[in-house]
């Protein structure tokens, strides 16, 4: 993403970023206190745009928002109350809420822990590298997509993307950059 910058890249290496990452996942999951939830989310969408990344955080209130409507569908715990044939539970809004912080979170650490200097070795790893390129570049171009003409917008984006005359439409990666304090 051109004009953001990489706060985190001068401090923590990309492999370790990527450990660092993976391990917070467990302390995110496996604790099932809303409170929890929010602070460790919070702290992950700091990292995330410490990593240069943008946050749109309209979807993320409407994705959390989301989880817990449909989680209010399955009452239990005290009743806060009814309207009609709804019961709002303390219990399901709770864990609605907990849950959609969760996933907010999970998406929040891979936004930092995965940054573009992050390689592998290997023909696992380019093709590994290609994946997340080819990615970056759809993410940069979405803005071009037509809900009315979807498929037609999406085929005219490849095709501006991925010229099939080009024969390697990705130039293969540098030297591995060795920035940062964590190796």
């Amino acid at each position: 993403m051109p004009g953001r910058i990489d706060h985190l890249a001068g401090l923590v290496a990309p492999a370790s970023r990527l450990v660092w990452g993976a391990g917070l996942i467990p302390a995110l999951t496996l604790q099932g206190d809303w409170r929890k939830s929010l602070a460790l989310t919070a702290c992950f969408a700091i990292l995330a745009r410490l990593a240069g990344k943008r946050i749109d955080f309209r979807y993320f209130g409407l994705m959390v928002g989301s989880i817990i409507f449909f989680n209010l569908l399955s009452p239990f715990g005290r009743v806060l109350a009814r309207i009609g044939p709804f019961t709002l539970s303390q219990g399901a809004l709770e864990d609605g809420l907990n849950k959609g912080l969760v996933i907010a979170g999970l998406v929040f650490i891979s936004l930092f822990s995965v940054s573009r200097e992050l390689r592998f070795g290997g023909r696992f790893g380019e093709l590994l590298t290609r994946t997340f390129h080819y990615y970056e570049l759809l993410l940069r171009e979405r803005k071009t997509l037509k809900l009315k003409a979807l498929i037609l917008s999406v085929d005219r984006l490849l095709e501006r993307l991925f010229d099939p005359t080009r024969e390697d439409p990705l130039p293969p990666p540098g030297p591995r950059p060795r920035s940062g304090v964590l190796a």
